[in-house]
């Protein structure tokens, strides 16, 4: 499986003559589809490598040091071989972090579609999501997922989003951010859709196991939903009580029993060591090689610098340190809070709290490092996989339109 050569049209992209993306016709594959995904169009997030093309990562430093890419990532070769196209790269948040649009200096911030066309479009994979939720010729958008990177995104923009079970898919040629949560994620607008697209994407025989484990899940004695309190957007009526309806209509559509036990005060009642304050509990190359080959500091936006600060300022020690209490939390949580080994379970939870955001708000950086676990933090921490759904939306008044 080794894709194609890929080469870069002005039609749009960053020199933007004129607003169209050159894409194949569908008729072809129409007629004669043989192949899974014969006709599927998808776009990747700007720090997938395609070969011959340019990987940014949204940074010019990046773009400059690395050159065309030899190689492209391996998950492109999956997809091509299925009959997938891909149409192109999109825009993302600078070396894949939470960057507002005010920080975004060296590439225009996406534009979210959805609401007044003002709202910030979230982070970091911002294209993928404004993507999907702006061109109905778009099939699919790869992402990219650590900490909340594909999940705030399709909450903002009003799409689905998958992030995989963390080593799933292989993340061979395509820059890391932090391996031990690191995954490739997918956009859509269309459910049904997705099975093919994973299918393509999970290596041979990682379905089978997975059937095999659906196997001994039904034949376990109970379905489970759990939906902790932990993370409920309390001041939020309007999105709370969508939230209620949507899990008590899961409970009866799936037959399952709902639990609404607080995380925090079972790690309280049950956890393994002595801190049971699990707030208290949980608190690249790239620079050096530039710095090497340009005799100065690449160039990085505010949020960027920050985050660079604090990873400077952790010791190895520290780092150690809050590796091992993630695994013990992990081990605890499949064992005395959700325990999948007897259950049939999942776990609902909001990916945040829905407001307006404009993308002309100043976000700046934060004072401190918000200790804890957030509701983004989980699945990661988990290595479990989590499915962003639109399940409504909620009305706001536009300072733009000064409408609801």
């Amino acid at each position: 499986m080794t894709p194609a050569h890929f080469e870069t049209e002005i039609w749009a992209g960053s020199y933007y003559p004129q607003l169209a993306i050159a894409v194949p016709s569908r008729l072809r594959s129409g007629l004669l589809q043989s192949r899974a995904l014969d006709g599927i169009r998808i776009s990747v997030k700007d720090m997938y490598h395609l070969k011959g093309v340019l990987t940014s990562f949204c940074n010019r430093g990046y773009q400059q040091l690395y050159g065309l890419q030899a190689d492209a990532a391996d998950v492109i070769a999956r997809l091509i071989s299925p009959g997938a196209v891909i149409v192109g790269k999109t825009h993302m948040c600078s070396f894949a972090l939470a960057e507002s649009p005010t920080q975004s200096v060296e590439y225009t911030f996406p534009f979210n579609p959805r609401g007044d066309g003002y709202q910030a479009p979230g982070g970091s994979s911002s294209g993928s999501a404004v993507a999907i939720a702006s061109y109905d010729w778009l099939d699919f958008a790869l992402g990219t997922d650590t900490t909340g990177s594909s999940r705030i995104p399709a909450l903002a923009n009003g799409c689905f989003a998958l992030r995989p079970s963390t080593g799933a898919i292989n993340m061979d040629g395509i820059v890391s951010v932090y391996s031990r949560f690191d995954t490739p994620a997918v956009f859509g607008r269309d459910l049904t859709k997705f099975k093919a697209l994973m299918t393509a994407l999970y290596p041979q025989g990682y379905n089978t196991e997975v059937g095999k484990a659906k196997k001994s899940l039904k034949a376990a004695k109970s379905k489970v939903i759990y939906y902790p309190p932990d993370f409920l957007p309390n001041d939020n009526k309007d999105q709370l009580r969508i939230l209620e309806e949507f899990v008590k209509d899961l409970a009866t559509s799936f037959d399952a029993k709902l639990l609404t036990t607080s995380i925090a005060d079972s790690w309280a009642e049950t956890s393994p060591v002595e801190e049971k304050h699990l707030a208290t509990y949980l608190r690249n190359p790239f620079r050096s090689q530039f710095s090497d080959k340009y005799k100065q500091e690449p160039f990085a936006t505010e949020f960027v610098r920050w985050m660079w600060e604090v990873g400077q300022n952790t010791t190895q020690a520290e780092h150690d340190d809050m590796t091992k209490r993630m695994e013990i939390f992990r081990e605890w949580f499949f064992h005395s809070y959700m325990p999948i080994h007897r259950l049939e379970a999942i776990l609902v939870l909001p990916v945040g709290t829905v407001q307006p955001n404009y993308r002309d708000t100043y976000s700046g950086v934060p004072e401190t490092v918000t200790p804890g676990l957030r509701t983004t933090y989980l699945s990661p921490i988990l290595g479990a996989p989590e499915l962003s759904v639109p399940i409504s939306q909620v009305s706001f008044k536009s300072r733009v339109s000064g409408k609801d």
